[in-house]
């Protein structure tokens, strides 16, 4: 993945999609 910038909102971004990708964290 690759981002524009290294905002804070961009890497909030990357980080929600990467959980919403983990199982383990879509159980909790």
């Amino acid at each position: 993945m690759f981002f524009s910038g290294s905002s804070k909102e961009e890497m909030n971004v990357a980080l929600g999609w990467i959980k919403a990708q983990d199982p383990e964290c879509r159980q909790n």
